[in-house]
């Protein structure tokens, strides 16, 4: 009897890991081959001086930040799991000796007609309130477009759920996400490339005099994702998972009761 019930649970874990699964690919997306890398801050407006961001206040480090490696994308329309960051390496070794880079092959998102479209994705330089940024989902099939709000959750995930639109029929289609990341009216969000000199300027005119870090600058920072394919596939009649395990289950201990009788 204890066989059996831990058969019995093993079904409904096999159901279950089948019934959530929508992502079909779980590797391959690289991304560029950019040697640089930046670093974004998210700093209050009163650290601020007449030249720049206070070089104490900078220097503490006692704010948001988010570094992001030569070569890797800010936005995903999937999950971290789902990019081969050794592509990259690769594509920059291959680039150098000009031979052919590798192809990368896109996440597939699947869902039947009478799903919900709940895709989420990946957000590298998430720094503030989930409030404060923006995510929209576009997807195309290159005759017609279609764009859907998301949203950001407190991890700094980006998410899409919305019924899939009467007017979106079977097929394959490419979805990207965009994020824009706003600083609101008392702050301002800063990056800083690694090539770039620590520039610091200072004001010898005042008592005592002021010295500021000067660094690119920005209200707003929006970042696009590489495209990934959504597929839209017919709905299946199939019975629901729940009643699938117990069908099973119940021909498991007719078959056992049949063989005890037997005996």
């Amino acid at each position: 009897m204890k066989l059996i019930f831990k058969i019995f649970i093993s079904a409904c874990l096999v159901v279950s890991f089948f019934t959530d699964a929508a992502l079909l690919r779980g590797s391959g997306r690289g991304g560029g081959t950019s040697s640089t890398a930046d670093t974004y801050y998210f700093i209050n407006d009163i650290n601020r001086n007449s030249v720049g961001i206070d070089t104490t206040y900078f220097e503490s480090g006692g704010f948001p930040s988010a570094h992001v490696s030569g070569g890797i994308s800010l936005a995903y329309a999937a999950p971290t799991y789902c990019v081969d960051y050794s592509i990259i390496d690769e594509n920059r070794q291959r680039a150098a000796a000009g031979v052919e880079l590798l192809v990368e092959e896109p996440c597939i998102w699947e869902f039947q007609q009478i799903e919900n479209l709940s895709l989420f994705g990946a957000y590298l330089i998430f720094l503030v309130d989930p409030s404060m940024i923006d995510v929209s989902w576009s997807i195309s099939n290159g005759l017609k477009d279609w764009t859907l709000a998301g949203f950001m959750d407190d991890t700094g995930t980006p998410w899409l759920d919305a019924p899939i639109p009467f007017d979106m029929g079977t097929g394959d289609y490419r979805v990207t996400v965009t994020i824009t990341q706003n600083s609101g009216p008392n702050a301002t969000i800063y990056r800083k490339n690694i090539h770039d000199s620590n520039v610091v300027n200072c004001d010898d005119t005042v008592t005592p005099s002021v010295c500021g870090y000067m660094l690119s600058a920005s209200d707003t920072y929006s970042s696009v994702s590489v495209s990934e394919i959504l597929r839209i596939v017919p709905t299946l009649a199939t019975v629901a998972a729940p009643a699938t395990v117990f069908i099973w289950f119940g021909g498991l201990m007719a078959i056992m009761f049949m063989r005890r009788r037997c005996k």
